[in-house]
C-alpha cells in the first residue's frame, strides 16, 4: 500500500519526520517495505485489514497510535433529487449470491474535463495516471476510502437498465484500455441491454466509459463476494487496484461512505445535478458487538491498563462502546474492521495502540523443563 506523505496529512496532522513515521507504522503493523522516496511510503501488510488498503484506514490507526486528532474527508450526506423515468437507471440482479450491495446515484448535465493539479498529483504520486476528473475522482475514492467504483455514461446505454449477471460461455469485453478479455461463467459483470460494460468487481469497458463529451452518469459503489472476485482475476490474471481490495471482505456500509464522498467531489469538480437512484441491498448486514472482559488485556497482554485509557484507544479506532457492567465492556464493532471476530482480536488492537514496547519483559520462574529425548527407533 503506497500512502503519499501530503496525502496522509489530510487526516492527521503529523510533524514528526518521515523516519519517524516509517518507525510508527512498524510498530503498530504496518512494515515498511521501501525506503521513503521523498514523497511515498510503501507499506506492507500481511494482516486481513482491508481498511489498511486504504489511506484513511492507514491514517486511523497511525492517528490513535500518535494520539492525534482524525480528520474525516468532505461527504455529501443531502439527499440528491428524485429522479424521473427518463433519468433512472434500473437495476437487475441475476446472480444474488454474489451480490451483496449495489448502491448507485445518478448525476446530469457534469462537466468532464481535466483534473484540478492537486487531484492529478495526489493519484500520480499513488502510481495511478489521471484520465479525467470523473474517472480520476472514482480512482481517489477507491485509494482514499479503500471501495472500488464505476462511473458510466447513460448517453451511451441502450436501455436505462444494468443487469448483474454471470457472464455466457465465450463473451467477451473489451476493457477502457482497449484490451479484448474473453470470459466465463464464474465470471459476472454489469450488462447493458445484453452488451457487457463491466467485467464485474475488477475492470470498466470501453462500451459505456466517460470521456470529455458524457454529461449524463451513473456512479455504481459495489459489494460483492470476495471469493468469486479472487478466483476469476487471478485465473484472467487481470491484478488491478480493485481486485486487490475486493480480494478482502468489505462491508457493505462501505458504498455509502464512498458515494457520499464521491458526491461530494463531483459536485465541487464536474458541477451537474444530483439524482437518487436505486440502492440495491435485499438484507441490511448489522455490525458486530463483542463482550470484551478487561482482565482479559492482562491474561493476553501481561499489564493492566486503567480503564479510561483502554476507553479511549477503543474510540480512537472507531469501536462503539455499548454497555460497561462489571468490567465486561459490550462493543460495536466499526464497519471498516471486517477482521474483527472475536474478543480477542479486539485485546491485539488494543495492545498495538498502547504499544508493544510497553509491555514488560517478565522473566520465567523456575527451571525450564529438562529436554527429552527418544530411544525409540524412527519408523
Amino acid at each position: 500500500m503506497k500512502i503519499p506523505l501530503e496525502w496522509l496529512k489530510d487526516y492527521v496532522a503529523i510533524k514528526k519526520s518521515p523516519k519517524e513515521i516509517g518507525t510508527a507504522f512498524t510498530a503498530f503493523g504496518l512494515m515498511v517495505d521501501k525506503p521513503f522516496d521523498g514523497k511515498t511510503f510503501d507499506l506492507e501488510h500481511r494482516f486481513d485489514r482491508s481498511d489498511w488498503l486504504s489511506i484513511l484506514g492507514c491514517a486511523r490507526d497511525l492517528a490513535a497510535y500518535e494520539r492525534l486528532e482524525l480528520k474525516l474527508p468532505k461527504i455529501y450526506t443531502a439527499k440528491g433529487k428524485a429522479p424521473t423515468d427518463e433519468y433512472k437507471v434500473a437495476i437487475k440482479v441475476e446472480c444474488p449470491e454474489i451480490i451483496r450491495r449495489f448502491n448507485t446515484r445518478v448525476f446530469r448535465n457534469v462537466k468532464v474535463g481535466k483534473s484540478p493539479e492537486w487531484l492529478k498529483t495526489r493519484l500520480e504520486d499513488y502510481g495511478i495516471p489521471s484520465i479525467n476528473n470523473i474517472v480520476d475522482i472514482t480512482n481517489y475514492v477507491m485509494v482514499e476510502l479503500g471501495q472500488p467504483m464505476h462511473a458510466q455514461d447513460t448517453d451511451k446505454f441502450r436501455k436505462m437498465e444494468i443487469c448483474i449477471r454471470r457472464a455466457g460461455d465465450e463473451e467477451k469485453i473489451v476493457t477502457f484500455l482497449g484490451d479484448e478479455v474473453k470470459l466465463y461463467p464464474e465470471a459476472f459483470v454489469l450488462a447493458q441491454d445484453g452488451v457487457t460494460t463491466v467485467l464485474g468487481g475488477i475492470v470498466g469497458g470501453r462500451e459505456t466509459g466517460v470521456d470529455e463529451q458524457t454529461k449524463n452518469i451513473v456512479l455504481d459503489a459495489g459489494n460483492y463476494d470476495q471469493v468469486v472476485i479472487r478466483k476469476v482475476s487471478r485465473k484472467l490474471k487481470i491484478l488491478n487496484e480493485s481486485s486487490l481490495r475486493y480480494d478482502k471482505y468489505l462491508h457493505p456500509d462501505l458504498t455509502e461512505y464512498a458515494i457520499q464522498r464521491a458526491a461530494y467531489l463531483i459536485l465541487e469538480l464536474a458541477g451537474g445535478d444530483y439524482y437518487e437512484n436505486e440502492d440495491w441491498y435485499p438484507i441490511p448486514q448489522k455490525l458486530t458487538s463483542i463482550r470484551l472482559s478487561t482482565s482479559r488485556i492482562k491474561d493476553l497482554g501481561g499489564l493492566e491498563l486503567a480503564e479510561n485509557e483502554v476507553l479511549d484507544i477503543l474510540d480512537r479506532l472507531g469501536y462503539r462502546l455499548v454497555s460497561n457492567v462489571n468490567k465486561v465492556l459490550t462493543l460495536e464493532v466499526p464497519y471498516f474492521r471486517t477482521d474483527v471476530e472475536v474478543a480477542d482480536d479486539i485485546v491485539s488492537d488494543i495492545l498495538r495502540i498502547h504499544g508493544y514496547a510497553k509491555i514488560p519483559i517478565t522473566q520465567l520462574l523456575g527451571a525450564p523443563p529438562k529436554e527429552e529425548t527418544s530411544t525409540s527407533p524412527i519408523r
